[in-house]
């Protein structure tokens, strides 16, 4: 069931901590989330990022892991511009490799 106008105002309304937060925006938002896994391409590890097109026009947040041989991965770099997040080399310890599978929730 998507969350109406009435009861988005409502809750970002009904308490100081909910107000603060806007929780009728962030539910709202996650109503209408992209989700799923990429696996970088050879093309994408030479290029050195790997763009995920979300089909939404702004991305408001997202969650990110990458895996490497079943290993989770940290200090990658991620941006969002328009509706599109990039995954990409960080120039110290993470280089987009071939077969890291991205799992992705954008919203």
């Amino acid at each position: 069931m998507a969350i109406n106008a009435t009861a988005k105002a409502r809750l970002n309304k009904m308490c100081i901590v909910a107000k603060e937060v806007q929780l009728g925006d962030i539910i709202e938002a996650l109503q209408n989330q992209i989700h799923g896994s990429h696996v970088a391409t050879a093309d994408e590890e030479t290029a050195g990022s790997v763009a995920i097109a979300s089909g939404l026009t702004s991305i408001a947040g997202f969650l990110i892991q990458v895996y490497r041989a079943d290993i989770l991965l940290a200090s990658y770099d991620v941006s969002a511009s328009g509706g599109t997040l990039t995954v990409a080399t960080n120039g110290t310890d993470y280089v987009v490799t071939e077969n890291d599978v991205i799992n992705y929730v954008i919203y």
